[in-house]
């Protein structure tokens, strides 16, 4: 989390007005009280705007599905390894002008009740493993990331499944991407049948 600040010295009371800047730091004072705001501030206005879903979610334990994974891996004292650097993310969101990820943080915030109903919408979809009609509402938000789905989405899409054929041959292996990188035409399910894979889903 750390290694997601910003490198360039901004600050969200350097672009919001002060009435705006104090919603931001009304709503992470009443859903993140233990981290204090200095500390939030710092990082990427992106970055923070992705976690409002997660504290949006209605769900007692969180921590996401990747959390999840590791703690299983670590468990049964299998390997793990990463599809990009930590590194190469923190550039992305660097690649997003400052500004426009505080408006977009911004805009979160004040449509919380909105945020909180397509949450609740899209849990609904992602259980009914339709990950076209998620990869369409993702493309119609108003946001950073359908603005620049190239840089966020299709272009790692690419590169992570250029990966999964020389680490697959070695031994199965259990790849783990976001939702949002799934569907669509460029997405890592489509990629990977133009190489040559079936793809199909499994329940449970």
């Amino acid at each position: 989390f750390l290694a997601m600040q910003q490198d360039k010295g901004k600050l969200l009371n350097q672009v919001l007005t002060p009435s705006e800047y104090e919603r931001v730091h009304a709503f992470f004072a009443q859903y993140q009280p233990a981290i204090p705001f200095a500390t939030i501030e710092t990082q990427s206005p992106l970055l923070l705007s992705s976690a409002i879903y997660e504290l949006l979610l209605p769900c007692e334990q969180k921590g996401g599905v990747e959390m999840k994974i590791i703690d299983e891996a670590y468990r049964q004292k299998k390997a793990t390894k990463g599809l990009e650097t930590v590194a190469f993310q923190a550039s992305i969101f660097d690649s997003i002008p400052y500004e426009e990820q505080a408006r977009d943080l911004l805009k979160s915030i004040d449509s919380l009740e909105q945020q909180r109903r397509m949450m609740s919408e899209m849990l609904q979809i992602y259980k009914q493993q339709d990950v076209e009609k998620l990869n369409e509402m993702r493309m119609d938000e108003d946001s950073s990331i359908a603005a620049h789905a190239d840089l966020m989405l299709y272009q790692r899409n690419a590169n992570w499944a250029k990966q999964f054929p020389a680490t697959a041959s070695q031994k199965a292996t259990l790849f783990a991407v976001g939702a949002a990188h799934l569907g669509g035409k460029k997405g890592v399910l489509q990629l990977l049948r133009e190489q040559g894979y079936v793809v199909r889903a499994i329940k449970n």
